[in-house]
């Protein structure tokens, strides 16, 4: 049986494995969605995951070293917003490979900023 070629992709892999490492869990794309157009606290993500604080900011540590998120600082709370340029076309892409999946939209959230 005759090899087919594939063709070879000029890919830096090793970040490729990191960012798509960083959006492997449902509840950071959860994160990330929300946090696309808008400033939250960790309260307004707290009420959106369903997690605990603790375990919710495994998930922003996680997103933050990987710059998908950036912090600010805003009296006593820390607002999270998405700080990369990656991760609109990534959450469209996925929004087209996977169109019946349910979004839960941040928008029957009431804000706490």
């Amino acid at each position: 049986m005759k090899r087919r070629e594939s063709p070879v992709l000029n890919l830096p892999f090793d970040r490729a494995a990191k960012f798509l490492g960083a959006l492997s869990h449902q509840k950071r794309l959860i994160i990330l969605n929300a946090a696309l157009h808008e400033e939250l606290s960790v309260t307004d993500l707290v009420e959106l995951t369903n997690l605990s604080p603790s375990s919710l900011a495994q998930h922003l540590t996680k997103l933050t070293a990987e710059k998908l998120l950036s912090t600010r600082r805003s009296g006593h709370k820390n607002l999270y917003r998405v700080s990369s340029s990656r991760v609109e076309p990534m959450l469209e892409m996925l929004s087209v490979l996977y169109p019946s999946a349910p979004v839960k939209s941040f928008s029957s959230v009431s804000l706490h900023i």
